[in-house]
């Protein structure tokens, strides 16, 4: 058997019952914290909420008038409840926080008041705005009474501003890429072959030259490693004798200060010399 209790703060599983051998083992008590509900700022200063309020006594009477704010001076109340009971007169006080202390006062209004009769409201406005307290009569014991109306709070604490993330600082935008930035050019000549590649970025590269033959009767494979400046040209030479044959002509070209690790360009063109 398993008994949970509860409370605002934690969760307690307990008593898990065992029972060996006609023994009665109880297992520990296991607290879980559950996270507290916020609550809303206290109200510094209460008041009276714009048009009909009213206090009502423990005999079901009610004092009736108009009102707004925290204070009232002359203002005119009206009793209304059971058995025909009415009574005109005047409501002054005021709350002070939320210590709510008023005095009405009659003025003969018939028939169940006479001129000179006072009631007093002394009391408390709780966190909800709901009021209520101690009523004290003139001509007769004490009773208690509730506002018929909550309250409004007109002077709350200022509520504690959440501090602002700080804003991201703009990152930089991604280096350029330069993927297409080498151009060949060929010039065959009777007895040399010279190779010229452009460079159009700003990354110095270095190129891997390669030439295979595609003429059987006339096989060779030439290798060859060079630089071409950023922004620059290049010519590399190779002499020979001009035959007619074609060859396979490949060059990838890389940056050589390692800031870009795509390459800069890549040449593959058959050529004949």
């Amino acid at each position: 058997m398993t008994t949970t209790a509860r409370s605002t703060a934690f969760v307690i599983s307990c008593c898990t019952t065992t029972f060996l051998g006609g023994g009665l083992v109880v297992g520990a008590a296991t607290a879980h914290a559950v996270p507290p509900i916020p609550l809303a700022p206290p109200c510094n200063q209460w008041g009276f909420q714009n048009g009909g309020n009213g206090f009502k006594n423990n005999l079901g009477q009610t004092l009736l008038f108009n009102a707004a704010g925290k204070s009232l001076t002359q203002v005119p109340a009206s009793w209304t409840g059971p058995s025909g009971t009415n009574g005109s007169g005047y409501l002054n006080g005021s709350i002070n926080g939320s210590g709510l202390n008023f005095t009405w006062k009659g003025d003969g209004g018939p028939p169940n008041f006479k001129g000179g009769a006072t009631i007093t409201f002394v009391g408390t406005v709780n966190n909800d705005g709901s009021a209520g307290g101690t009523v004290s009569y003139s001509d007769g014991g004490p009773g208690s009474f509730t506002s018929n109306k909550p309250m409004t709070c007109v002077d709350a604490p200022p509520q504690q501003q959440q501090p602002q993330k700080p804003a991201d600082p703009q990152r930089p935008p991604p280096p350029q890429v330069y993927t297409n930035a080498i151009t060949p050019s060929f010039d065959g000549q009777q007895n040399v072959f010279n190779v010229t590649l452009t460079n159009s970025s700003p990354l110095p590269a270095t190129c891997n030259y390669e030439a295979v033959s595609l003429n059987p009767l006339v096989p060779s494979d030439t290798k060859r490693t060079f630089d071409v400046p950023a922004n620059g040209k290049h010519t590399e030479s190779f002499k020979g004798l001009k035959t007619g044959t074609q060859y396979k002509i490949t060059i990838p070209c890389t940056d050589s200060s390692g800031k870009q690790t795509q390459q800069l360009g890549s040449v593959n063109q058959t050529v004949t010399w």
